[in-house]
């Protein structure tokens, strides 16, 4: 069974989809439900939050969500005993990979957003409250094409860190990220100090490059995630 089959994949996705939502549906209400508070506190502190803002607000809570899933959902599947059960199901590393991909990249990405928009537009109409405007999509390709691959990075580092780890998976994929940047950020200061002056202001021009590679970055942690579910030994 090493060939991806369709039949195969619709079932582990009907299968996941209910412990999906068993597992993280009350966590996506919460994410949800926060651009509530946002409103109350405009309420409290008698102050106006424009559509700007409160959509960053909105991606941030993206962010979270995309950070906690697969802890919550996927959490055991790495571990000795609790892990066997997935190990054993009916379908191919691909087909779990992709699985695993869709429910922590996409549906959590989309169904948290949507929410957030929703309890965002309802605060908006209400007839009192700080909420000034109405949240719009970027209007430029190259943002919207770096929103959308920032996630995937996201979701793939944590993907990855959730099969890595034993246990506290979100906090020290959290912990190594702010390592590895901090080392790589000194390297860098080290080697280009006393070399050339590095202009870190981006050109139009160059944000294709940016998006290649974090198009790089998230194709190589979510084949990490796919080789550990491969080679996973229990």
């Amino acid at each position: 069974m090493n060939k991806f089959n369709l039949d195969r994949f619709v079932d582990i996705l009907k299968k996941e989809w209910s412990e999906y939502f068993r597992a993280y549906g009350i966590s996506l209400i919460v994410w949800s439900c926060i651009p509530v508070l946002l409103w109350i506190a405009t309420l409290v502190f008698d102050i106006q939050i424009d559509a700007n803002s409160r959509g960053g607000f909105a991606g941030m809570m993206v962010f979270l969500a995309m950070m906690n899933v697969p802890e919550k959902v996927y959490g055991k599947v790495n571990l000795q005993r609790e892990g066997v059960a997935y190990s054993m199901l009916p379908a191919t590393a691909g087909e779990k990979f992709f699985s695993m991909m869709i429910y922590c990249s996409i549906v959590t990405s989309v169904l948290c957003f949507a929410g957030c928009m929703l309890m965002d537009f309802l605060m908006y109409l209400m007839p009192f409250g700080g909420f000034v405007g109405t949240i719009a999509f970027p209007s430029d390709f190259w943002e919207m094409i770096f929103i959308v691959l920032s996630m995937l990075v996201v979701s793939s580092v944590f993907m990855f860190g959730n099969m890595i780890f034993k246990k506290r998976k979100a906090g020290k994929t959290i912990a190594w990220i702010f390592l590895i940047v901090f080392v790589l950020v000194n390297v860098i200061s080290l080697i280009f100090n006393d070399l050339v002056s590095v202009d870190f202001e981006i050109q139009p021009n160059d944000e294709w490059i940016i998006n290649l590679v974090l198009a790089m970055i998230a194709a190589g942690f979510y084949f990490g995630t796919y080789r550990k579910i491969k080679t996973q030994k229990y």
